[in-house]
């Protein structure tokens, strides 16, 4: 994958619409009216799959090579197993499998990582590395005529990467602002704190992508050594699938991997990695949402169990299956609740979850949760039509097979029977085992498998409108959305202690602040009620930098904010007020309430609260340097923690630096070039950083303060 398609420039300013035209020409149209109905014959039940014979060997280091033939057509596919992934990462370096595979295609010791582009580009192929929680993977699949130079770029990647710093930068920028933007949405928390309750403190429990906090914890070093550890001969199994010879196979895997360090593959702890628990209800409040993401579900099977085929058949009955499964049908099609549902049979090495997953409007939430059980008690009680059984056996076997129509298709399937164990007539005996699978069957495994008693009910959306309603379901939690932490015990954000500071220390802290204030314009300056601005700038929401040809920034103090910045390809509008935040980047309002909920408790609007008479603790830091400027420094913290930090210029008491963190990470803004405007002193410049990566440029041409501004601009959309 070439750098520009991993961009997240342009993506992240914008999303691109795009419109689909549908022609039909008269002949076709006549032709259609003049055939006839005919009675399709019916489906009969999919066959077996028939694998070419595997051909395998060891290499000296303890590489497994796995080789078939396949002649249909003339590529072959490459794919490197590892038999690790995230799930022996430490908990405090969450995300560090899925940062490593993303790294070590970009850059090795001989190549750049736009050299690994180019050169995969110009053979007309793909190159990809990704970590799932059981095991991480590269893959290629070229031309048959460039399969040496294929097996010579994966075999780089995967035993010499580079980790320059300057990738590693952008990897954790690029995954902080992916981190950020699942935070923000109600489905994707509830998935984490569905994980978290179902596994508990096993890895499985923790977000595979990791925390801003665990990921601005990684360091180079933690890259390194995982590497070293994980990405190893004897961890490892190749799989080559396509038109070439064995004898052309095994000499590609000798020549391009022979060298490869054996080492000592990991040892991957058995035992349970799910808890088995009470009925709970966790309530994720989010005042501002218009739907409630509901997932219900419990712990389930391993991959590896000897049940898993009648357990595959019944998550297909019950919600596996695309609009005919039961619980689509009955929450969508006959009561309009939902857009989709579906349920999860999730099998992993270790242990595994069953999750039904939906969404529906606020006032209906208490009887989706009912229509959910409801179909829970009857796939428990009552055996299931053979016609249904049939026809879902069908499906599941029939999207198999689709599976293996291409060479990489078949390797990834040989690797997965290989990482869980699944025996070497896996790919053979799929079809019939889900076949052989009977009614009586499907009832005994959701009775073992699906027990009401012990799900887990997790709702993200407006507690007050259902809170009472679903109390009957179980005890009820509830959590803020803004405060939840899944690494946390108690799934909540812990509130930051605020430190004793001593009579002396408060007193100096306290002098600094006023000092600041008296810079800037002191009275003028706290009972400022407008701003007006215009500017232009830079903004890095991705590797790229885009030009910001103009800013245009309105405020009505203390709460209402609006900013208006023309990226050329799109123009992006941000306003907030007393009830929440909207963001529109060209496709409509967006509300990003959630995510903006915590900018009330940061910033230079506490040194504007404690000007105002509000009591605050403060106390003085180090001194230091910003950009050359010596600076004296204070710290200002409210009743629950939160704590910004000024570091002034130590001659006049302009700020030059404000900094603090949230939950999505540390934010510092630099300032200078302040000007008189209005009897108070305003920043000219600019410039934001996030997680120690510059984001925003803002360079002021103009500014007003105390003129007259529509409070319509900031109207909730």
């Amino acid at each position: 994958m070439s750098r520009d398609n991993r961009s997240l420039g342009a993506r992240a300013a914008v999303s691109a619409l795009a419109g689909v035209l549908t022609l039909a020409t008269p002949a076709l149209a006549q032709g259609t009216a003049d055939m006839k109905k005919v009675q399709p014959p019916p489906v009969g039940p999919a066959k077996d799959f028939k694998l070419p014979p595997v051909q395998e060997k060891s290499l000296s280091n303890g590489l497994r090579v796995i080789f078939i033939a396949s002649k249909a057509q003339p590529v072959v596919s490459m794919t490197v197993m590892l038999k690790t992934g995230a799930s022996v990462e430490p908990d405090d370096r969450a995300g560090l499998a899925q940062m490593t595979a993303g790294l070590v295609d970009q850059g090795t010791a001989t190549r750049s990582a736009q050299q690994i582009a180019e050169a995969i580009d110009g053979a007309g192929g793909s190159l990809g590395v990704s970590a799932g929680w059981d095991s991480s993977s590269a893959s290629t699949t070229v031309l048959v005529n460039r399969a040496a130079l294929a097996a010579e770029l994966l075999a780089d990647v995967i035993m010499n990467p580079k980790f320059a710093d300057e990738e590693i930068d952008r990897a954790r920028t690029q995954t902080l602002s992916g981190l950020q933007v699942a935070r923000s949405s109600a489905g994707s928390v509830a998935n984490e704190v569905f994980d978290r309750v179902t596994f508990g403190k096993a890895p499985y429990g923790r977000p595979i992508g990791g925390t801003a906090d665990t990921v601005n914890a990684i360091k180079r070093d933690d890259i390194v050594a995982f590497h070293k550890a994980q990405y190893v001969a004897s961890n490892a199994t190749l799989a080559i699938v396509g038109a070439v010879t064995a004898e052309e196979a095994f000499a590609l895997a000798e020549k391009h991997f022979g060298a490869w360090a054996k080492g000592t593959a990991p040892v991957v702890a058995a035992g349970p990695a799910s808890v088995a628990g009470k009925r709970r209800v966790i309530i994720l409040d989010k005042p501002d949402a218009a739907q409630t993401e509901i997932r219900v579900g419990l712990t389930g099977l391993s991959r590896g169990d000897a049940d898993f085929y009648r357990a595959s058949v019944a998550n297909s009955i019950f919600g596996g299956a695309p609009f005919s499964s039961r619980v689509e049908s009955e929450l969508r099609v006959k009561r309009g609740l939902t857009y989709g549902a579906r349920s999860r049979l999730d099998a992993r090495r270790n242990g595994g979850s069953f999750l039904i997953d939906t969404n529906t409007k606020t006032a209906t939430t208490v009887e989706a949760v009912e229509v959910i059980f409801s179909e829970i008690d009857r796939m428990r009680t009552t055996d299931v039509p053979a016609e249904e059984l049939k026809a879902r056996q069908g499906f599941l076997a029939g999207i198999f097979l689709l599976g293996l129509e291409t060479p990489e298709a078949v390797a990834s399937r040989l690797l997965q029977a290989e990482l869980f164990g699944l025996g070497a007539d896996y790919l053979e005996t799929y079809t019939s085992k889900v076949n052989a699978v009977s009614g009586a069957q499907v009832r005994a495994i959701a009775e073992r498998v699906i027990n009401p008693d012990q799900m887990v009910i997790v709702l993200a959306g407006n507690a007050k409108e259902f809170e009472a309603g679903v109390a009957k379901f179980g005890p009820v939690e509830k959590i803020p959305f803004e405060e939840v932490d899944v690494m946390s015990a108690d799934l909540r954000r812990p509130k930051a202690a605020v430190a004793a500071v001593s009579d002396t220390d408060a007193k100096a802290g306290e002098e600094l602040a006023r000092k600041t204030i008296a810079a800037v314009g002191g009275a003028a300056w706290l009972g400022q009620k407008t701003l007006v601005a215009k500017g232009k700038g830079k903004i890095s929401p991705g590797p790229q930098t885009l030009d910001i040809t103009s800013v245009d920034s309105w405020e009505i103090l203390p709460d209402r904010q609006r900013t208006e910045l023309d990226l050329g390809i799109v123009k992006v509008k941000q306003w907030s007020n007393a009830e929440g935040s909207w963001v529109d980047q060209g496709g409509g309002p967006q509300d990003i309430s959630a995510q903006s909920k915590e900018g009330k408790f940061f910033g230079v609007k506490v040194l504007r609260r404690f000007g105002q008479g509000e009591k605050l603790t403060i106390r003085p830091l180090a001194d230091g340097e910003v950009n050359g400027v010596k600076t004296k420094a204070f710290a200002v913290t409210d009743a629950d923690g939160h704590t910004t930090e000024f570091h002034v210029d130590a001659v006049t008491s302009m700020p030059v630096k404000i900094a603090y963190t949230t939950s999505q990470g540390t934010i510092e803004v630099q300032t200078s070039d302040w000007r008189e405007v209005g009897g108070l002193k305003m920043p000219f410049m600019t410039v934001q950083f996030r997680n120690g990566q510059k984001f925003l440029e803002i360079m002021l041409t103009e500014a007003q303060v105390n003129v007259e501004v529509d409070p319509a601009l900031f109207a909730k959309p």
